[in-house]
């Protein structure tokens, strides 16, 4: 059943059925997962998924339902459990009506690769091999786990208003992890995300091993550091997304529990710091030309210089705050293509950009007398409330005018990642894209290494 069908079907038997408004949301995915387990390919996966997701309303009352749809008789099962959901909701007050129809939208970013679309099980196999071995031609080093997904995602949205979206899009997501062989324990992590597969083995590869042999040969630090702290892309990123990512999300702004609530105006971090949600942007996966709920995106400018300039919004949010939606509802995600039609729109940025430096990491690094750069976290997050971080270093190295001088273990990254944001002291050139953020490595003052005493 083509996704058009489904949608035309649903609508008009929500109408039918008496709801003076449906939305519907369908999705057509093919994910295709390899796995490999202590350096072997462990499985391969390949899955279809069509669902549809309906939403009704009766007057202020609403409804929803989802299902897996392989016949004509699930869409109008599914739409007749939203239809009878909204009739024993109770009213919600904040609810305007679904969006309209014939709203411009950005020219179409080109996210969709054929390559990934049609990817068979012995070339994805290929690409984890080149990866292990290339691990293994590094070091004596193993790779305990790995992953590489790769999925093509068509969607197609439309309302009772005359809003009607399609989209089409791939993704591709690897994350890998390695350990040494023998001797003392050191591990390596690696992740990619692109809509194309142009993942780099080799150099994934040998990265792989000389995390896991970095980390061996790390010793426990002893004291504090308060020198400037270097944190690369891929562990700055959810650092972001937990802290400045959490405090634009109008939901945390509309209950009163983002930091930065009333500040839009105001300065909330370094002057260097610029940021942009562009959904134009086709490193982006979630570039697309509208929303999960139809609304047509656009590139805006989220911090500028230093200053607070919007927060992100999804249809009910956006009718709570009495403004408009920012294009910001989504059910897709960065790393997964399964079951979209089961998960409930949320806030989120659709690919948010942080201006890079002109200066590449090593030469930014070196302009310094003594630096620390984090090479591997435990995990990465911040308090998104207050913004404290208390983050378990696994691996970093304790640099002076762009020398390692000692890598280190064992000790707690502390400070507050808001103040922090204030006191940037270089942004290198290094872009790197990691879920639905594309950062470079940043340093910052105000945090400080913690060891044993």
């Amino acid at each position: 059943m083509h996704l058009n069908d489904m949608v035309e079907k649903a609508l008009s038997r929500a109408l039918s059925e008496g709801a003076e408004q449906a939305e519907v949301f369908t999705v057509k995915s093919r994910t295709l997962s390899l796995y490999v387990e202590d350096s072997k390919v462990k499985n391969l996966e390949e899955k279809f998924d069509v669902g549809i997701s309906v939403k009704v309303a009766d007057g202020k009352k609403l409804g929803e339902a989802s299902s897996t749809i392989a016949s004509p008789e699930q869409v109008d099962a599914c739409t007749d459990s939203a239809v009878k959901a909204a009739r024993v909701s109770e009213p919600d007050s904040f609810f305007q009506g679904f969006g309209l129809g014939g709203e411009p939208m950005i020219s179409k970013p080109l996210v969709w690769n054929e390559a990934v679309a049609h990817l068979d099980a012995d070339k994805l196999s290929l690409k984890g091999m080149e990866i292990v071995d290339a691990c293994k031609g590094v070091g004596d080093v193993k790779i305990p786990r790995g992953l590489i997904r790769t999925a093509s995602i068509e969607t197609e949205i439309g309302n009772s208003n005359g809003m009607s979206t399609i989209h089409k899009s791939t993704m591709v997501y690897l994350h890998f992890t390695s350990m040494t062989s023998s001797g003392i324990a050191g591990e390596g992590e690696e992740s990619f995300f692109s809509t194309r597969l142009d993942m780099d083995t080799s150099a994934i590869g040998a990265s792989l091993a000389r995390g896991a042999m970095n980390s061996a040969r790390a010793v426990t630090f002893k004291g504090r550091s308060d020198a400037p702290v270097f944190i690369p892309a891929p562990h700055l990123a959810e650092m972001f997304n937990t802290s400045v990512g959490f405090s634009i999300d109008s939901e945390n702004v509309n209950r009163m529990r983002s930091a930065w609530v009333g500040k839009v105006g105001k300065e909330v971090a370094s002057p260097n710091i610029s940021i942009v949600d562009d959904p134009t942007d086709p490193r982006g996966i979630l570039s697309a030309t509208h929303d999960d709920e139809g609304t047509p995106t656009s590139k805006r400018s989220i911090v500028e210089d230093g200053v607070l300039k919007s927060i992100l919004f999804d249809g009910y949010n956006a009718s709570m705050a009495g403004v408009r939606s920012t294009g910001n509802g989504l059910r897709r995600t960065a790393r997964d293509s399964q079951s979209l039609y089961q998960l409930p729109v949320h806030v989120s940025p659709i690919n948010m950009v942080v201006r890079p430096g002109s200066k590449d990491r090593d030469e930014l690094i070196s302009s310094f007398d003594r630096a620390i750069l984090i090479e591997r976290f435990a995990w990465p997050e911040v308090n998104p409330i207050t913004g404290a971080i208390g983050l378990e270093v696994r691996c970093a190295h304790i640099m002076k005018k762009g020398e390692i001088v000692e890598t280190v273990k064992h000790a707690l990254l502390t400070g507050n990642f808001f103040e922090s944001l204030k006191k940037v002291v270089g942004i290198a050139n290094d872009h790197k894209v990691q879920g639905s953020w594309i950062v470079p490595t940043m340093g910052f003052d105000g945090m400080e290494l913690v060891g044993t005493p």
